[in-house]
């Protein structure tokens, strides 16, 4: 699941759907730094009821957690209810970088007979390391103020063969668009 603006109704739904008797779960939580962007600001944000959930479902040991979250909002995580069964229990996984970034996009592809554009898998912005908070293509920031990628669509975003409509962002997959 993904927390998304209402992350309480989400936690719920999901565990409806996968409750079963007398089996323990594995909730997996991904983009759990929403919580602190869409959630935060909601006109009725549940980041709280969400956490107390979530502590209240570990406490009964029914839940097993798995989140995934950027490590640019460590340290919003680190003064949220949540650090308490996070700190001791977690892992670090590196971005990936050059030739494992191209492979981890070009294999899958291959797999299913999906050809990519050769400049995809070798262009500068999948050779040089990005910062985790900003645009893949422009290299600016998703979320600040000023000179900042914050459009539905990066301007240096590539093409999609489809139309010409630009590649989804960040900004535009958040909102549940493509």
């Amino acid at each position: 699941m993904r927390p998304g603006v209402r992350p309480h109704d989400a936690l719920m739904t999901a565990l409806s759907e996968g409750q079963h008797i007398d089996q323990q779960m594995v909730l997996v939580i991904d983009q759990l730094e929403e919580l602190f962007t869409v959630a935060a600001v909601a006109s009725d944000p549940q980041v709280t009821t969400f956490c107390d959930e979530l502590l209240r479902l570990r406490a009964s040991e029914a839940v097993q957690c798995v989140f995934a979250v950027r490590a640019d909002y460590y340290p919003q995580l680190m003064i949220s209810p949540l650090w308490e069964i996070i700190r001791d229990h977690r892992l670090e996984i590196l971005p990936l970088s050059g030739e494992q970034l191209r492979e981890a996009i070009a294999a899958p592809a291959e797999e299913v007979g999906v050809h990519l554009e050769s400049a995809l898998c070798t262009g500068s912005s999948m050779m040089q390391p990005a910062s985790p908070a900003a645009c893949p293509w422009c290299r600016k920031p998703w979320f600040s103020s000023g000179d900042a990628c914050v459009v539905d669509t990066c301007r240096s975003a590539p093409m999609t063969r489809s139309s010409s409509r630009r590649a989804p962002t960040v900004n535009s997959l958040a909102r549940g668009s493509r």
